[in-house]
């Protein structure tokens, strides 16, 4: 039986110490679960930053074109868009009004193939970003259209958000356009 007592004495010093590595697994599975959970909270503080930074740029243009006296729908404050949405016919009308006027288009060639308004520059939506320096930067009104009208939108945020100025989205797109047509050159 003098046997008995160093065998339990070794069974509870194993079993103690199962329970001193089951206890540090634990605690780094927590320090990792913590380092997770500072990665995260810094990621969405720098996602809120940006996204006031963005905010901040889109109050201040809003006071810079008051300012100058540009006119800003209550449509535009309220959605916070840096371009005014117009239809066919005001589109038709702001064109006639100026013959500054620049035309953007950013269909595919596939689609420009069947016309253009006439004098617009052809830039598919997937190439904007790498061509946006053909476009005036000189606060000349420009008016950007697609197909139905969605891409365009998409492309007015990104060159609002540029600095660009004066951009005018075409609703209802080419689809809707009742004006002139061209063939692409």
């Amino acid at each position: 039986m003098d046997y008995l007592l160093p065998i339990a004495g070794l069974v509870i010093a194993l079993i103690a110490l199962a329970q001193a590595l089951s206890a540090r697994k634990q605690a780094q599975e927590a320090l990792t679960g913590i380092e997770e959970a500072r990665a995260d909270t810094r990621r969405q503080a720098r996602n809120v930053a940006e996204a006031l930074r963005r905010e901040l740029f889109i109050v201040q243009q809003f006071m810079i074109r008051s300012v100058s006296g540009e006119e800003l729908t209550p449509e535009m404050v309220r959605e916070g868009l840096l371009w005014r949405e117009v239809d066919d016919k005001e589109a038709q009308d702001l064109m006639a009004g100026n013959s500054n006027f620049f035309l953007l288009d950013v269909r595919s060639p596939d689609e420009t193939a069947e016309g253009i308004i006439p004098g617009a520059l052809c830039i598919p939506v997937d190439e904007i970003a790498e061509r946006k320096e053909e476009i005036p930067k000189t606060g000349q009104p420009v008016l950007v259209y697609c197909a139905g009208g969605g891409r365009s939108l998409g492309v007015c945020e990104e060159l609002s958000h540029a600095g660009f100025e004066r951009l005018h989205n075409l609703q209802g797109g080419f689809m809707g356009w009742t004006g002139a047509v061209a063939k692409p050159s």
